[in-house]
């Protein structure tokens, strides 16, 4: 499913609506699924009838990507429509820097997407996918609070410890699948964090990833239900 751009969206009050359809609402949706990469024909659906608006909201939002430049817009979408948040399943947090090459950026500005993440992740309670890319450091706040996420991607992200990595692991108790690809997990021994209470994912893929194996291949083993 593509990925709704919000930088697109318009903030407004709801358009007029017309009457109800007389197409069977079963046969309406499979309309709107069809129309689930197109953008404009979704938006349009919307003032066509209420009817439509549920399955329209679900294929315009269950896909998105939130960055530094979008995150205003998606804070004033859900202010003005806080049931919007719970549409959304599958959720990409891009940080300012992407590259393992590039791990510079403003303290400032990060301090305010880091705010601005932390004001919006407790609405998003259906999360169940949450692609990461271009993360530094350990777990931060506003990770805590997806409770739901089932699968993780990591991509180009820089953690400086293994402890900081299983701390964004253990964040969420129904990992099911892990995958983390051109990142770099440092040195630095598992102590005192411990996973919840049947944490068991099925799935660990890493690609491209330079994690040390002599810490790692333990650190697995120590996990009774892995």
């Amino acid at each position: 499913m593509p990925m709704f751009v919000l930088l697109e969206a318009r903030v407004s009050s709801e358009p007029a609506i017309q009457g109800s359809p007389r197409l069977p609402i079963e046969l309406i949706e499979l309309i709107i699924d069809h129309l689930h990469d197109d953008g404009d024909a979704l938006r349009a659906c919307k003032q066509v009838s209420r009817s439509f608006l549920p399955r329209t909201r679900f294929q315009l939002f269950h896909t998105i990507t939130l960055s530094p430049r979008n995150l205003p817009v998606f804070l004033a979408i859900i202010g003005a429509s806080p049931f919007i948040a719970g549409v959304v399943h599958d959720l990409t947090i891009n940080h300012p820097f992407a590259s393992l090459f590039l791990t510079y950026v403003d303290a400032e500005e990060n301090l305010e997407i880091r705010r601005q993440l932390a004001m919006i992740t407790p609405m998003l309670t259906n999360v169940e996918v949450l692609r990461i890319r271009g993360h530094v450091g350990g777990r931060a706040d506003y990770i805590v609070e997806l409770k739901g996420v089932k699968e993780l991607h990591l991509h180009e992200c820089v953690i400086s410890k293994l402890s900081d990595f299983a701390d964004i692991m253990y964040s969420f108790p129904k990992l099911q699948a892990i995958h983390c690809t051109v990142s770099d997990v440092g040195r630095g021994v598992v102590t005192s964090v411990k996973p919840p209470a049947g944490w068991a994912p099925r799935k660990l893929a890493f690609v491209n990833t330079r994690i040390d194996p002599y810490l790692f291949i333990p650190w697995l083993i120590g996990h009774e239900s892995l």
